[in-house]
């Protein structure tokens, strides 16, 4: 696959903008190319045209707001030149502060012919957040941190509660969260053990229900700060409430005692209510697999064909049997019994029709980007250990790791996994590393790791990057 971005082309790029931004453009690659040219001596010509092309996105981003991985000053000193301000020394002369790199990048850009540039070499800093009580495991400071830069970035409050923002890209107009981005949360929340996020995070839940008890799924900011829910977004979305319901059986299990805002046993109460609700409105009462939400019917023939379609980004099935254990009925115990085999049984029946192991966004019972179902079928693997998932998971794993890795494609067509986008980010590349961690496969896991840092942040990529490590570190104690 010739267009994904490997870590190369990154690097160079930003070498490039940090000594050479005045006469690079956002508007004109061909002109990015040339400037290459001049300054640099790449290998081939594929190389350079991909360094120009990332170069010229890069540049696009840096106009429209901060970039991670360019630096604070040269940013400044953009937004200073559009309001006409002139600083005394700028940030790009290098005779006064020479460019500050790690190691790694001083011996690519070395390779790349810049030995000319005035650099300072410095050794990479990790941030270390403070290591809090019940966390004395491996990974806990680094976890910590991880979840830190996520809270600062993501989470806000309002009247009614705590919420995750996701409109970070303003790609959705007014709106602030949905019901995705709020599982995401509660889950991250409680399996990070902030019992006062969770809490705040719930209160939200519980004010933006809609008449089946459901998150509504999509909630909006106006002009005046005042949220509100537009009529078409009054129905649920089935994923972020089986994460939800996920989450409150997970705080019950660990805060059984309750807390100042609700009593012992109200996690578990509220999750058993919502674990019904989906049953009710969101599973197929002859398939027994997840439809795509509580707006599904069979009122005429297009809606029936949605009715008995299903998404694989719904085959949740650490959930389906968490509710199976946790749920303090029997006959709903029963129930999602039947939903987690049903189901088990929708995800393994691909392999049969495509040898890759990727399967399909929708599926219809009687086709066709792949999304990041392999973190959730990971995840059920490695709680359970169940055989019969497992030449799936393996069939994923060779093919998701013999051709792009670790760069892995936004999205590939299932039955030959060619690359149906130019890039990649955090929301796929994390899910393999844990399959890859799930399966045995320790360099390919930190591979993937290391490949996280080259990506840009968003708040899909980092809340399932934050999401996964989560539900890696909770595996072994998930039934508890």
């Amino acid at each position: 696959m010739g267009r994904v971005r490997t870590k190369t082309v990154k690097r160079a790029s930003r070498v490039l903008i940090e000594k050479y931004y005045p006469r690079l453009t956002p508007l004109d690659f061909h002109l990015n190319k040339k400037v290459i040219d001049e300054v640099a001596i790449v290998p081939t010509k594929r190389l350079r045209n991909r360094i120009a092309g990332f170069t010229t996105h890069l540049m696009r981003r840096i106009q429209r707001g901060p970039v991670r991985g360019i630096s604070f000053k040269l940013q400044e000193e953009e937004r200073e030149r559009k309001d006409q301000y002139v600083p005394e020394v700028s940030a790009l002369d290098s005779s006064v502060a020479p460019l500050e790199i790690d190691p790694d990048t001083d011996e690519l850009i070395r390779m790349l012919g810049f030995d000319n540039l005035p650099v300072t070499v410095t050794a990479p800093i990790t941030a270390v957040a403070p290591e809090r009580k019940g966390r004395h495991v491996p990974g806990a400071a680094l976890m910590d941190a991880k979840y830190a830069y996520w809270r600062e970035r993501y989470m806000r409050s309002s009247p009614a509660g705590l919420y995750c923002f996701y409109n970070d890209e303003s790609d959705n107009e007014d709106a602030i969260t949905c019901s995705e981005a709020h599982g995401y949360a509660m889950l991250i929340a409680v399996l990070h053990n902030t019992q006062q996020d969770f809490d705040g995070l719930l209160a939200f839940f519980l004010a933006y229900r809609n008449e089946h008890g459901l998150m509504k799924w999509q909630i909006r900011s106006n002009k005046h700060g005042q949220l509100y829910v537009k009529e078409d977004a009054e129905d649920c979305a089935t994923d972020g409430d089986i994460d939800i319901a996920t989450a409150l059986f997970l705080a019950q299990q660990k805060w059984a005692h309750g807390s100042p805002m609700y009593p012992a046993g109200a996690y578990g109460n509220e999750g058993a209510r919502l674990a019904d609700a989906i049953m009710a409105h969101c599973i197929h009462p002859r398939l027994h697999t997840p439809l795509l939400g509580d707006w599904c019917n069979e009122e005429d023939k297009q809606n029936r064909k949605l009715y008995d379609a299903t998404r694989s980004s719904d085959f949740i099935l650490s959930s389906f049997l968490l509710f199976h254990t946790k749920h303090p009925d029997p006959r709903a115990r029963a129930q999602w019994q039947q939903v987690l085999e049903s189901t088990l049984e929708a995800a393994t029946s691909q392999l049969r029709h495509c040898k890759t192991g990727l399967v399909a966004d929708f599926l219809v019972h009687d086709k066709n980007g792949w999304v990041p179902a392999t973190w959730r079928l990971a995840h059920y693997y490695a709680i359970t250990r169940d055989e019969r998932i497992l030449p799936l998971l393996q069939a994923m794993y060779h093919t998701l790791t013999s051709k792009h890795f670790p760069s892995v494609p936004a999205g590939l067509r299932v039955r030959d996994a060619k690359p149906l986008v130019d890039y990649s980010s955090r929301a796929f590349i994390a899910p393999v590393g844990y399959l890859a961690y799930t399966l045995g496969d320790s360099s390919a896991h930190m591979a993937a790791v290391r490949a996280l840092d080259d990506e840009e942040s968003s708040y899909f990529g980092d809340s399932i990057d934050l999401v996964v490590a989560e539900e890696a570190m909770a595996a072994p104690h998930w039934l508890a």
